[in-house]
């Protein structure tokens, strides 16, 4: 049976999108062997590692901007956070400062620094003198 373009196209989208064989010749009518046939004819494989290599910077831009956009929020955050401190009262001073040093902490995160718990209270705490340092 001869298949047009536009089958084939159809057929290696449900490839890529990582259908197999079985299930695109449910979809499409089009035989497993013909499938395997035109995989091996057209270099399928190239293509499929082609498109993931794509996908992966699109996701690895797609964070990266994301991040960018969180930590900028995040400054945001801490720099209210800290305008909030000098006028607030001695009651509230601790509660504004576990929120500064909360949002340091998810700063820190999102810039990929320690992930050991350990070592982020670490710098949470070296945060936490250099604010009180600040204040005196």
């Amino acid at each position: 049976m001869a298949y047009s373009n536009q089958d084939k196209a159809a057929a290696l989208g449900l490839w890529l999108a990582g259908k197999s064989y079985r299930e695109i010749e449910q979809e499409t009518g089009i035989a497993t062997n013909t499938l395997i046939k035109w995989n091996e004819s057209h270099g399928w494989e190239s293509l499929k590692e082609e498109h993931l290599r794509m996908l992966n910077e699109t996701a690895v831009e797609s964070i990266g901007d994301f991040k960018s956009k969180m930590l900028t929020q995040l400054e945001e955050i801490r720099t209210e956070l800290i305008n909030d401190f000098k006028v607030s009262k001695s009651a509230t001073k601790d509660k504004v400062v576990s929120g500064i040093l909360e949002v340091n902490k998810q700063m820190l995160l999102l810039k990929g620094l320690p992930v050991d718990i350990s070592k982020v209270n670490q710098h949470v705490e070296v945060a936490q003198r250099k604010l009180e340092d600040y204040f005196k």
